[in-house]
């Protein structure tokens, strides 16, 4: 394991996830407490970033894949007006895919600005069994990675390891293995630092936001911390409620609609979907085969940690899954919910008929 130090002498971290594993908390929390990070030495940027929600670098992303990169360089000095001689840190999970499907715009053009051996990649890891799980949730409440369920749903692998296998296949390695991401993104940047942090507790001996304020150099917590998860995981009973609806309509319809969905759930009262359910969940043979790969490669990526990293592979018990569909009724109020129809819907309705009439 490297040793730990924190950021000094002008470095720019691109914090890029991995998702789920809290980075909605710790750009809240840095722009919450951005007047302490500024007088400690650390600027959040608040030029390029969003205003509201969870306030992240996707302005700055978007600026760097839609601008040139005279433009591009042009917008970024209001960064480097506001942030003066301090430490820059920006995060955002958007680039998390563009760094290994193509050269990423964004740290292209921030390591022609700083130089690549002043700006470092920093992603954050969490239990890899508990990370594959939590994608699954978050999936059905929304799109992840570009794939639309309702194109696994027409094709019968709307389920926990048909999304897994789908992303596999579009990164060319499994999500959970933690060592193939990093070579994925090593081999576009070669001459960035890429840091490796674990959030898990065990790891880390104290609440990941406490480890974050001291690994980013600054000498007390941070102010305000957040009072809790913005993204908790539902109940399964909306979750597969969820999985239900997107059967039948495709992503942005299902953006509309879920509001309604989840409207509806909370009419319903089930106790038996709050057990563990093979639908919303990797199963044991899921299980077995992240054991695979852990047990494949952990001894190589616990080296090229700044933190301990232990608690990233332990394959803590879990209760037994078991195939619990909704009941008929349930389905049927869902599909009514997602046959009315809505702006999205009813653009796409009349370019089939228009394409139809054209055809003929």
């Amino acid at each position: 394991m490297k040793a730990l130090k924190p950021l000094r002498n002008r470095r720019v971290t691109l914090h890029v996830g991995y998702p789920k594993t809290a980075t909605s908390s710790l750009q809240a929390t840095l722009a919450r407490s951005y007047d302490q990070c500024m007088d400690a030495g650390l600027c959040y940027p608040q030029a390029l970033r969003s205003k509201t929600g969870y306030r992240n670098h996707v302005p700055l992303n978007n600026a760097a894949k839609n601008l040139t990169e005279h433009d591009f360089i042009n917008k970024y000095q209001a960064v480097l007006t506001e942030a003066g001689d301090r430490d820059i840190i920006f995060s955002c999970e958007a680039i998390n895919r563009s760094m290994i499907k193509k050269h990423s715009p964004l740290l292209t053009f921030l390591n022609q600005i700083h130089g690549a051996e002043n700006v470092q990649v920093l992603i954050s890891l969490r239990n890899v069994y508990e990370y594959a799980d939590s994608l699954i949730a978050q999936f059905y409440k929304a799109t992840m990675f570009g794939i639309d369920p309702y194109d696994l749903a027409k094709a019968g692998n709307l389920t926990p390891q048909g999304y897994l296998a789908a992303i596999e296949d579009l990164y060319g390695f499994p999500i959970y293995s933690y060592l193939g991401y990093f070579n994925a993104v090593k081999a576009r940047f070669a001459e960035n630092e890429i840091r490796l942090v674990s959030i898990e507790k065990n790891d880390l001996n104290e609440p990941y936001l406490d480890f974050f304020a001291r690994y980013l150099g600054l000498e007390c917590g941070f102010a305000n911390p957040p009072k809790g998860n913005l993204n908790t995981r539902q109940s399964n009973q909306l979750l597969m409620c969820m999985r239900e609806g997107r059967h039948h309509v495709r992503a942005p319809e299902f953006k509309i609609l879920r509001p309604k969905i989840m409207d509806y759930c909370e009419t319903q009262s089930i106790p038996d979907f709050e057990k563990r359910n093979r639908y919303l969940h990797i199963n044991e043979v899921q299980r077995a085969e992240i054991s695979r790969v852990v047990e494949a490669e952990h001894r190589q990526l616990l080296p090229l940690m700044d933190t301990p990293g232990a608690a990233l592979f332990e394959n803590k018990p879990v209760p037994p899954t078991e195939d619990i569909d909704l009941p008929d009724a349930m389905k049927k109020g869902i599909r009514q919910i997602c046959a009315a129809p809505t702006p999205i819907g009813r653009i796409r309705s009349q370019l089939s008929k228009l394409r139809r009439k054209i055809q003929s």
